[in-house]
């Protein structure tokens, strides 16, 4: 992994470590990224998300939970990406 670098905190009995570098190439079991309602993923991370898997896996599981209020994570399916899920935060109505 080549990632430019990490931070690890430790809350109670869980720690989350927080990667920089390319959300794509990530080994992580899950990204994160903010959408809108909808989770069109028309933009910035989430269009980089959508590019990187080339198929429609993602959508396809979206559009089942979708429209979404803000503040809302909705988690879906990574499609082909070695991730297992994404979380979409819903920034934007």
């Amino acid at each position: 992994m080549n990632m430019e670098q990490v931070k690890e905190y430790h809350i109670n009995n869980s720690t989350i470590k927080i990667i920089f570098g390319n959300i794509v190439d990530s080994q992580a079991e899950v990204i994160v990224s903010s959408d809108d309602s909808d989770i069109t993923m028309g933009g910035g991370v989430s269009m980089a998300i959508r590019r990187k898997e080339g198929t429609e896996a993602i959508q396809l599981d979206v559009k089942k939970k979708t429209p979404a209020e803000i503040g809302d994570v909705v988690v879906s399916t990574a499609g082909t990406l070695p991730q297992k899920f994404i979380f979409h935060v819903i920034t934007i109505d």
